[in-house]
């Protein structure tokens, strides 16, 4: 096959495709017009006899041969790359301008044969039209799986993006308390932190709550019940601040069992109201 890659990708690739080191070199010049169709010859195995079959015309990565319905189509890695499964079958990106102009040049290279033509129209009938036959129930269900994993990866990442951007991360503005001291909050919002504060030249213990949200730019930020109730008892100044020791103590000798050997208890050292 004498065939060479487009000089100016199309349809959408990164790059385009490339042959040989040696091909490249040889039809550099032929390359010049990448819309100029080249010839394409097979060669039988042990022979030196070229047998014209088609033409190749790089600019799109298609092959049309000569008289015959057969087309061919110019495939990287990057477009296997880019293929999806669905179901028992592979889709693979393929640029609509691409399909277009392999249509034309079918049509062109089976004018005035009556048979192939019929068959032709026979099997475009539906294609790229809105009446075509639906898909299978098998493909749909892979389509729709397939998109709730891409839904569940893009939550998933924006979720990540959330929780660190608020300790300055992607060039976000950094927190107003220390970010060592922020720690993740299991109910309510996401994040706390405690620390010790100057305030009025004496040093307060002060609690921060702190909520990140992703929200689009048309949207208010979302919170959950729970959240909301929180923010309604701080705004009240209904909070219960405490500080509640746990101690745990080795049991005596006598006393010690097998599967526990220590005592412990709960103590509430401190309690604070905010509105008292």
């Amino acid at each position: 096959m004498v065939a060479g890659p487009p000089a100016v990708p199309r349809g959408g690739r990164v790059s385009r495709p490339r042959f040989s080191g040696e091909a490249e070199r040889r039809l550099r010049a032929e390359l010049s017009n990448p819309d100029k169709p080249l010839r394409v010859s097979l060669t039988g195995h042990g022979s030196n006899n070229r047998v014209p079959v088609g033409r190749l015309w790089p600019g799109f990565g298609v092959v049309a041969f000569d008289s015959s319905t057969m087309v061919g189509l110019l495939l990287d890695a990057e477009d296997l790359g880019r293929a999806h499964r669905v179901g028992s079958r592979v889709m693979i990106d393929v640029p609509v301008e691409s399909i277009e102009f392999l249509k034309l040049k079918v049509l062109e290279e089976n004018q005035g044969r009556r048979k192939p033509m019929e068959r032709i129209r026979a099997a475009w009938s539906g294609i790229w039209s809105t009446k075509r036959n639906p898909p299978e129930d098998e493909e749909v269900g892979e389509l729709r799986k397939r998109v709730a994993e891409l839904e569940r990866d893009v939550a998933w990442y924006r979720g990540v993006n959330v929780d660190v951007a608020p300790f300055g991360f992607f060039g976000t503005e950094l927190p107003p308390c220390p970010p060592n001291a922020i720690t993740t909050c299991r109910i309510g919002p996401d994040l706390f932190a405690a620390y010790l504060d100057e305030v009025d030249d004496e040093e307060w213990l002060r609690v921060d709550l702190i909520e990140a949200n992703y929200f689009g730019h048309d949207k208010d930020p979302a919170y959950t019940d729970t959240q909301e109730r929180m923010m309604s008892c701080v705004e009240q100044r209904m909070v219960i601040i405490r500080w509640i020791d746990f101690h745990v103590t080795p049991k005596g000798y006598r006393e010690r069992k097998f599967y526990n050997p220590y005592d412990w208890y709960w103590k509430i050292r401190h309690e604070v109201r905010t509105s008292e």
